[in-house]
């Protein structure tokens, strides 16, 4: 697909380029997963830039493009492309007021966390903001210590944030998705008490999963997260599952009893041979 768009950007024909935008995007939907981004960055960055160069009309499919890109950036901690990525993405008129409203449902959760990481040592007041805080800096430092304090303060910090006012879908759902981002972290280096303690968060969490998509996709992540705690809980105990044990070592040499029967059986055999050659003897002599 990369290919594709820089050879429709040859052709300078702007439909081919436009179908191959929407196709990378189509492609890039199912991989905007933290651990994909990478592989998807080039691809929508591709396509951003080349609807950007011939204008295109498509408003909607450019902010979702832009939007994606300053999400990857922000994962990389570039903060600076992140800005300018969302400052393309809000500079954009969305005609369609239902695409405007999926958007800032992305957007608002976005710029709140830009304006976290560039106020990094101030103290937000509410305390889902500080536990957004202190998953920022986790996921900034590469000291292990240092990020196993920072998730543990984020945990506790959501843990006594305010409850939701009911009817509020799009704070309920960016709730859980920050629960969700926790748990990844907290997996990412094998810190299974609080894996647990995030996934059934989660999973306690009163969202539709049928309508909420992406909620539903992170409740199917954290099952997978409780069952990998338990695996590794039993490995550390010598007791895990689905590991058969080494079969025992086979001598070539025959065992003791088993060379008995068989020299028992050989001798056994030489009697009954000479026995009816004798039954034989004694009938011809008879005859």
């Amino acid at each position: 697909l990369e290919e594709a768009v820089l050879s429709a950007q040859r052709c300078d024909d702007a439909a081919l380029l436009t179908e191959t935008a929407v196709a990378v995007h189509q492609v890039a939907l199912p991989l905007l997963h933290p651990e994909f981004s990478k592989l998807v960055h080039r691809p929508l960055a591709l396509a951003a830039a080349a609807l950007e160069a011939v204008d295109s009309p498509l408003s909607e499919l450019r902010a979702q493009l832009h939007a994606e890109l300053a999400r990857c950036e922000l994962r990389s901690q570039y903060l600076h492309k992140a800005r300018a990525q969302l400052a393309k993405c809000l500079a954009l008129d969305v005609a369609d007021e239902a695409a405007q409203q999926r958007l800032d449902r992305v957007l608002r959760p976005l710029a709140e966390r830009l304006t976290l990481r560039a106020e990094v040592w101030s103290e937000p007041e509410g305390l889902e903001q500080r536990a957004v805080l202190r998953l920022e800096r986790a996921l900034g430092t590469v000291d292990s210590k240092l990020r196993k304090a920072a998730l543990t303060e984020a945990v506790a910090l959501l843990d006594e944030a305010p409850l939701l006012k009911e009817g509020d879908a799009d704070a309920s759902r960016e709730r859980a998705l920050l629960w969700s981002e926790l748990l990844g972290a907290c997996w990412k280096d094998r810190l299974s008490a609080l894996t647990r303690r995030c996934a059934m968060r989660l999973l306690a969490w009163p969202v539709d999963a049928a309508s909420e998509a992406r909620v539903g996709r992170a409740q199917a992540e954290a099952h997978f997260a409780l069952a990998e705690t338990k695996v590794l809980s039993l490995a550390r105990r010598g007791r895990a599952p689905c590991v058969r044990p080494a079969p025992p070592h086979v001598s070539d040499a025959p065992p003791r009893a088993e060379r008995a029967m068989r020299e028992g059986g050989a001798e056994g055999a030489s009697a009954a041979e000479a026995k009816a050659e004798a039954e034989a003897a004694a009938r011809e002599a008879g005859g």
